[in-house]
């Protein structure tokens, strides 16, 4: 399972299905993909200048099509916006709004932890290099799939697969099975690698460690400068 944070998060993706295509990978090779990043669209759009996810779709669906004799593996692509999608049907949702969607959050709470700037950010448009919104916006979608011991909730699958895809379907990403790897590549800078990467690595960490698998989890994180 490959997830790719931010806009660097998908120059390392990209980059390594290009090295996969390179080196003549099988089909069987191939990761998941998931892309968590708040305006990446997977249809090229006119007059834009970056068409780096389209890309991305299309030697990822190339790769797990090049297998012999046309062996395909069903392998995962998929962009997970950092925000619930309960709250993404109005474009100028900002962060101010979603935490006030949060019912214990008052004003004078959110006053105390943002600038005004902060909290009129849309999110729609990404995180504006702020790692405390990246990590806030992504932590209040998180807290819609936790149980109440603070555990994503497994058995609520329709809800996981609105915010998440099938990114903790473990019938999908297998990972609770011994041959999977996790690896979560972003940057250190900008606000939504720097906000996101820490928050969904402990996450991964307690859904595996905590399952009744009993293993440990095969997780890596690489970020870049």
């Amino acid at each position: 399972v490959l997830i790719g944070v931010g806009g660097s998060g998908q120059h390392i993706i990209h980059a390594y299905l290009r090295l996969l295509a390179l080196g003549n990978a099988g089909s069987t090779d191939i990761p998941h993909v998931y892309i968590i990043d708040a305006d990446a669209q997977s249809q090229q759009i006119a007059n834009r200048r970056s068409q780096l996810v389209p890309d991305i779709q299309s030697l990822h669906e190339y790769l797990r099509h090049r297998g012999i004799g046309g062996k395909t593996k069903e392998a995962n692509f998929d962009i997970i916006r950092p925000y619930s999608q309960n709250l993404s049907t109005n474009s100028d949702l900002t962060v101010k709004n979603v935490l006030l969607a949060q019912k214990s959050n008052t004003t004078e709470e959110i006053n105390a932890f943002f600038y005004e700037q902060d909290l009129n950010i849309k999110v729609s448009e990404g995180m504006h290099a702020n790692p405390k919104v990246g990590s806030t916006i992504f932590g209040e979608k998180l807290g819609r799939v936790l149980d109440s011991s603070g555990k994503i909730d497994t058995n609520n699958r329709q809800l996981l697969q609105k915010e998440f895809f099938s990114l903790f379907d473990e019938d999908v990403t297998g990972i609770n099975t011994t041959d999977c790897n996790i690896v979560i590549v972003g940057s250190v800078f900008g606000g939504t690698g720097s906000g996101i990467i820490p928050t969904l690595a402990r996450t991964f960490n307690e859904v595996i460690n905590n399952s009744s698998s009993g293993r440990t989890i095969n997780l890596a994180t690489v970020a870049t400068l």
